[in-house]
C-alpha cells in the first residue's frame, strides 16, 4: 500500500487530479443516469442493492432477484456491477486527500 500511495504522489498534480475528479463525476452520473435506470427497468418498485444503505435482508434480496427475472439479473450483472466495482477506486482517488511529508510534520 506504501508503494501505491508513494505512486500517486509522485504523479499528483493539479491537471492529474482534476481530470480524474472529472472523469470519477462522469462514471458516477452514468451510474445515476444509465445503469441503475436500466436495471430498474426490469423492476420498477424495487430498490437495488446500491441503493439500500441501511442493509437489506435475506427475503428482501431474494424478491429483488426474483422480480428483475433473468433479464434484469443479468444486466445488473453485466451493466451495473463492474460500473460499481470501478467507481469506489475512482472516487478513493479523487477525494481522498493523501498526506505527503510535508502534511505529517
Amino acid at each position: 500500500m506504501k508503494k501505491v500511495i508513494s505512486f500517486l504522489q509522485h504523479v499528483s498534480n493539479g491537471k492529474v487530479v482534476l481530470i480524474i475528479f472529472i472523469l470519477t463525476n462522469l462514471v458516477y452520473g452514468l451510474i445515476l443516469g444509465y445503469s441503475i435506470p436500466l436495471v430498474l427497468s426490469f423492476a420498477p418498485e424495487s430498490m437495488l442493492f446500491d441503493m439500500s444503505p441501511t442493509g437489506y435482508s435475506y427475503a428482501q434480496a431474494l424478491e429483488l432477484l426474483r422480480s428483475l427475472g433473468a433479464e434484469g439479473r443479468s444486466t445488473y450483472l453485466t451493466v451495473q456491477i463492474p460500473i460499481d466495482l470501478v467507481y469506489p477506486a475512482m472516487f478513493s482517488a479523487s477525494y481522498e486527500h493523501i498526506p505527503n511529508r510535508a502534511d505529517t510534520n
